[in-house]
């Protein structure tokens, strides 16, 4: 079943006819090969190809797209020119030759996210990144007519991140539209764990291109549940075929603690291969129940995403792992009946302005009995485009947890030499007090984070207060202009 991707739009991609081949720095340059299509190809084809640049070298793992049609994709980091060889076990695709020349990233294209100042993010060519993510589990595997709804529901947003799961909600097989798998089905109704479905990942790459068209990183959730053999197959193909996408994260598992089948040592060994199959070294996380924390001091892994309830616990993770941290399920906005899915808006909006005092970063989800699959109806979205412009606003590269003092703890972020941003909660002080630096002016704003309202409170320097409105969930902003 191929869907009709009419929605998508159309992106060239550079495709090697062993010439001499452009694309830019951070986009990928895909060969594309005939061979044979007999037997199984996805098991009995080797195929690779080595990249050089100067003394650069990379070694990229090349796939089976279907129809005796083979793949090898690369991201150049570099610019200028490179040149490629290939390797396989079979004649026709071994030693094929070729050049690409690299050229400087224009537009909105600044490569792949990586962590940045120890705490935060940013893009690989310098450019911000604080990510705001949205919960988008299943999408993949419902039937197409969701699909266009969950590109309007994503453009409507404020959205820069979207948690993605490879296989559906079953593990390897998909059980909310079965045709719909990564693996092609078997005569006995499952599916054939040692063949891949190219109509779906084919469908897969589609909406990472339309994501990275949007400027949305694609948070990747691979687990599947199967037995080690193949889960090392699909591992690999996954990276082959996915890695050269600049805007993947890779999270191994959602919950990875409610597998009781599988030890921290088998988690190692499946991150550890993640990672050294990844020839880009994206971005690479595992994310817990809140009854266990994983450990996130591994060396594979890059940075916490987790879920908990309770940000200051959470932004106690900071200093625990000495890692970036994003609570990726602080609970969602709804009516469910279960504890995790029934938080009101002002609940959701109070959680992720704790967590931008406290350092860390935070997630949305929404689970309303009454709602449409995948359209928003909750009333947090608009205000947390709202948080995300005020912190865009602040410095580039992130803010820490301001902790000069009790009375400070938990409630402010920055430096009080430059950027202040403060977060009531549920305190509701009628005045506040500043110090600071007697030879600097600081403008002073009042933030509702509900009501999306800034009201300027003047210019001051030195010690001094401002009066408050005795009112919870407000917040201040503290900038010095001179």
């Amino acid at each position: 079943m191929k869907f009709n991707l009419i929605f998508l739009i159309s992106i060239a991609l550079t495709v090697s006819v062993f010439g001499i081949d452009t694309t830019e720095k951070w986009d990928f340059f895909e060969i594309s090969l005939n061979g044979p299509s007999e037997g199984n190809p996805y098991k009995e084809v080797q195929l690779a190809a080595n990249f050089s640049n100067g003394d650069k070298t990379l070694e990229v793992d090349g796939f089976y797209d279907g129809d005796g049609i083979y793949k090898i994709r690369f991201m150049p980091e570099t610019e200028g020119e490179w040149n490629y060889t290939t390797s396989s076990n079979i004649k026709k695709l071994n030693n094929k030759k070729g050049k690409l020349t690299c050229t400087k990233n224009t537009g909105n294209n600044h490569g792949p996210v990586r962590v940045s100042n120890k705490y935060h993010f940013g893009y690989a060519d310098g450019h911000p990144y604080k990510p705001f993510g949205a919960t988008c589990y299943g999408w993949f595997h419902y039937g197409k007519e969701y699909h266009e709804k969950i590109w309007n529901t994503l453009a409507k947003g404020p959205f820069n991140k979207a948690r993605i799961m490879i296989l559906g909600f079953g593990g390897h097989v998909n059980n909310i539209c079965p045709e719909i798998n990564v693996f092609q089905p078997d005569t006995s109704g499952g599916v054939d764990l040692e063949r891949f479905n190219p109509v779906y990942w084919d469908y897969i790459e589609k909406c990472l291109l339309q994501l990275r068209e949007m400027g949305i990183e694609a948070d990747v959730i691979i687990y599947n549940g199967c037995p080690d053999t193949v889960e090392d197959f699909y591992l690999k193909y996954l990276v082959s075929r996915l890695s050269a996408f600049r805007n993947v994260w890779w999270c191994m598992a959602n919950e990875y603690n409610l597998d009781p089948t599988k030890t921290q040592e088998d988690w190692d060994r499946r991150g550890n291969l993640l990672a050294d199959l990844d020839p880009y070294d994206h971005l690479l996380s595992n994310h817990n129940h809140p009854a266990k924390e994983f450990a996130w001091d591994k060396d594979y892994i890059t940075h916490v995403s987790c879920q908990y309830a309770d940000q200051v616990f959470v932004a106690s993770l900071l200093d625990k792992y000495q890692k970036p941290v994003i609570n990726d399920e602080p609970q969602y906005e709804g009516d469910h009946f279960c504890h995790w899915g029934n938080i009101s808006a002002k609940e959701l909006v109070h959680r992720f302005w704790l967590g931008a005092v406290n350092g860390i970063y935070t997630t949305h989800g929404e689970t309303y009995s009454d709602g449409k699959a995948f359209e928003y109806i909750g009333e947090s979205p608009e205000r947390i485009a709202f948080l995300r412009k005020i912190l865009e606003e602040g410095p580039a590269e992130g803010i820490n947890n301001y902790k000069e003092g009790e009375f400070w703890q938990n409630l402010a972020a920055g430096d009080v030499n430059k950027y202040l941003l403060l977060y009531f909660g549920v305190h509701q002080p009628g005045i506040w007090y500043f110090d600071f630096p007697e030879e600097g002016n600081f403008t002073i704003e009042l933030i509702d984070p509900w009501e999306m309202t800034i009201e300027p409170l003047g210019t001051f320097s030195g010690k001094i207060n401002v009066k408050l409105p005795r009112k919870p969930r407000q917040a201040l902003r503290a900038v010095r202009i001179n």
